[in-house]
């Protein structure tokens, strides 16, 4: 049993199921678009991810405080040396993918990359991570999620298309994400952090989520009758959209990070599983 505990700890803690999920987005895309998938494209969104999310870990370490005795903590501690051996792999890996994509791609990429590093590490001038500042924190992270899983591998022009499916990732993002503020309230309120579920408090929370995936429905259903999805992949979106809800709902009272990190952070695979399923089935 100890062994499937380390092995499970290993893949969560290092980030590989995040970074996964990272990846699947992206390659969600190519139902949307029809492009042939990037492989150099999806390598360094996967091991972006990894660095970053390794990067954030290592930096909580170093601001450990007493207050922050919950498991997850103490087994981050314990791994420190796994995750930085990792996040030096997976600095090392995107740089060499960085050199190999296209200048435009390295722009893009690299405005994303600033921001998402701004959110971990001071910037000079505020003196202040981007998450500590008051409510944003979520939409940060959505807004980069969808930047980099939608609009550069989609390559296209701006469109309904292109809107729709950004502000359909956004949302899905944003109810996705706020679960894990609700669970770290306390932890967040002893460090002066105000999140969403801070200022809103936690039924308002839930009622935003709840809002966020009606909203991603509304906007599935708007592609589809639009003509720019085809029904499997309505039919995939709105299951996952189920699923994820009831996932959320359980979540309420949850304190093991085996279902945030693991169920809630493998929502993203669930989704593209879900409808890729759905094309089997109408196949």
């Amino acid at each position: 049993m100890k062994g499937v505990t380390r092995l499970l700890d290993f893949y969560l803690y290092s980030s590989l199921n995040i970074a996964l999920g990272a990846a699947a987005m992206c390659f969600e895309t190519t139902f949307l678009t029809g492009r042939p998938v990037d492989s150099d494209y999806l390598a360094i969104i996967f091991s972006s991810t990894m660095c970053l999310y390794a990067l954030h870990r290592l930096v909580g370490i170093t601001q450990l405080a007493e207050h922050k005795t919950a498991d997850r903590f103490l087994t981050i501690v314990k791994m420190e040396g796994y995750i930085r051996a990792l996040f030096i792999l997976a600095f090392g890996v995107t740089l060499w993918l960085f050199i190999r994509l296209p200048t435009d791609v390295r722009i893009m990429l690299g405005i994303a990359g600033f921001v998402s590093i701004a959110y971990t590490l001071p910037l000079p001038i505020l003196n202040k991570r981007l998450r500590d500042l008051p409510i944003i924190k979520i939409f940060v992270i959505a807004s980069i999620w969808s930047y980099v899983t939608w609009i550069i591998p989609a390559g296209q022009k701006p469109s309904a298309l292109t809107w729709i499916v950004f502000f359909e990732r956004f949302l899905f993002l944003v109810a996705l994400t706020i679960p894990f503020d609700i669970r770290d309230m306390r932890i967040d309120g002893l460090e002066g952090l105000q999140t969403l579920p801070q200022v809103f408090g936690t039924t308002k929370s839930y009622g935003i989520i709840l809002f966020c995936m009606i909203s991603c429905g509304f906007l599935a259903l708007a592609l589809y009758f639009s003509d720019l999805i085809p029904l499997p992949y309505l039919s995939g979106l709105l299951t996952s959209y189920l699923l994820t809800m009831g996932a959320i709902i359980l979540s309420a009272g949850q304190k093991s990070d085996y279902y945030f990190s693991g169920l809630l952070d493998g929502m993203f695979l669930i989704r593209l599983a879900v409808i890729y399923a759905a094309f089997l089935f109408f196949r």
